[in-house]
């Protein structure tokens, strides 16, 4: 119940509109059944397909296993900071002028409760949010520009591989 631990995810996002997947890797040191603390990296893209870019999570987490059975519950708390993999996004729609966006990364949190199966294989549920911001420029449409503040809330729905 104590020592290392590494801890790789792969995950879908559902969200009202767009849909996305996630795949983390976190690893940390286990300081007893109940509480493992670590740190984690990602690859998410909340809309496959749409205009928002890939995003790479940095975080912390804390983890724990709430019995010592075989097929035990678990829960997971992470939070940190995403960077976005795809900063400037350029549309020319009409070989003209083109809208220009540039996307900053942001905090983003976590929690993921599931079950681990034997030594090796977890399955989960969890809650994602993912804040991002959006500079725009429309030039194509008379210069307007601004910026547009997003929380993606996702539920995930995941599998994962213990080590």
């Amino acid at each position: 119940e104590q020592g290392w631990y590494h801890s790789s995810r792969v995950a879908l996002l559902f969200g009202d509109v767009e849909n996305g997947y996630s795949l983390q890797h976190s690893s940390g040191f286990k300081l007893n059944r109940l509480l493992s603390v670590g740190i984690g990296v990602g690859l998410e893209n909340y809309a496959p397909g749409g205009y928002d870019p890939v995003t790479v999570p940095l975080f912390v987490e804390a983890r724990g296993y709430l019995t010592k059975q075989r097929i035990a519950p678990f829960y997971s708390l992470g939070a940190g900071w995403s960077f976005i993999g795809k900063e400037q996004q350029v549309f020319d729609w009409w070989g003209g002028d083109a809208n220009t966006d540039n996307w900053k990364g942001g905090w983003m949190a976590q929690g993921q409760i599931g079950y681990r199966i034997g030594n090796h294989f977890l399955t989960f549920i969890g809650i994602r949010l993912q804040r991002m911001e959006r500079d725009w420029d429309n030039a194509a449409w008379g210069g307007g520009f601004g910026t547009d503040r997003h929380l993606k809330k996702r539920v995930e729905l995941g599998i994962g591989l213990l080590l």
